[in-house]
């Protein structure tokens, strides 16, 4: 599935988890009283080969709401999504992105708002400098999983 912004500028890579938001007191079956926790979850979305990628938008607010502002790790995401944005590799990748965006907006003497950063040439600076902003196909992943799979059996 591709990406609902073209804009992305990082990639996360990490299980979405939830610690327990609450314990609550239950009783079971027998009458006997104890604590359940509740909220927690773990989900598989990343890991080697799995990646979610994260838009520029994604640390800038809407123009309307403040110009020139970003925010690079108390983002625009569900508690569900940042609990993968949350890991110090992607507050790297995003810290990164965030500063060569700003360096653009100041560069730039005709684009002063960091809303009107272009988005591609920041992408091009990125990946020029290392960064990864695509995610692997499943095309991609099934090829590396085959690969792998070959290689332990020819041993």
């Amino acid at each position: 599935m591709p990406p609902r912004l073209p804009s992305i500028v990082a990639m996360a890579s990490y299980w979405q988890d939830s610690h327990a938001a609450s314990r609550i007191a239950v009783r079971d079956e027998r009458g006997q009283w104890g604590i359940v926790n509740e909220g927690h979850f773990m989900l598989p979305a990343g890991g080697k080969y799995q990646r979610s990628p994260l838009p520029f938008e994604l640390m800038v607010p809407h123009r309307d709401q403040c110009t020139n502002l970003m925010v690079p790790f108390c983002v625009a995401a569900t508690h569900q999504a940042f609990s993968t944005i949350r890991m110090e590799p992607t507050s790297m990748a995003l810290g990164e992105a965030a500063g060569t965006a700003a360096a653009l907006a100041v560069i730039d003497r005709d684009r002063v708002d960091i809303q009107d950063v272009d988005t591609y040439r920041l992408q091009q600076m990125i990946v020029a400098n290392g960064g990864v902003i695509q995610g692997v196909t499943n095309w991609e992943l099934l090829q590396r999983k085959l690969k792998h799979r070959l290689d332990r059996l020819r041993g």
